[in-house]
């Protein structure tokens, strides 16, 4: 029986050639097996796209804000938006989840700013949102 496996699993390699990919369950990143052909997996490839990082671009520039500045801060954070925006709620949490400040925008502008003078020196996450988007943006307390 053993001898009927090996082989039609030569004659499938022989078919199909000597490389065959399996692809990894994660919808973002594959990955390709090939093998000898003896039927042993010889090789593993990882073909993953790089990650983005918010942490990456200084300016935090997106659709709905245009710049999060001064970061780090002593204290005062400025949120200036690409265009006027009327509806928006803004939540400063530290990097427990643990919620600082919340604020919701009612009236038609282009910044809004924050203070954070009384809390401690840390990192703490900017969380903007509207009615179809959800953006964070890390903010250093000096």
């Amino acid at each position: 029986m053993k001898r009927k496996l090996y082989l039609l699993a030569a004659i499938i390699i022989a078919i199909c050639g000597n490389s065959f990919s399996a692809a990894a369950q994660s919808p973002t990143c594959k990955i390709y097996y090939s093998y000898d052909v003896a039927g042993n997996r010889v090789k593993r490839l990882y073909d993953c796209p790089p990650p983005t990082n918010p942490w990456d671009n200084p300016t935090y520039a997106s659709p709905l804000v245009h710049n999060v500045y001064p970061n780090p801060t002593t204290g005062p954070i400025n949120v200036e938006f690409s265009a006027p925006t009327a509806t928006a709620s803004f939540l400063i949490s530290d990097m427990n989840g643990a919620q600082i400040l919340q604020y919701d925008l009612t009236q038609l502008t282009t910044i809004v700013t924050f203070d954070i003078t009384p809390q401690v020196p840390g990192t703490y996450i900017l969380t903007v949102m509207t009615t179809n988007t959800v953006e964070n943006y890390p903010i250093t307390k000096l």
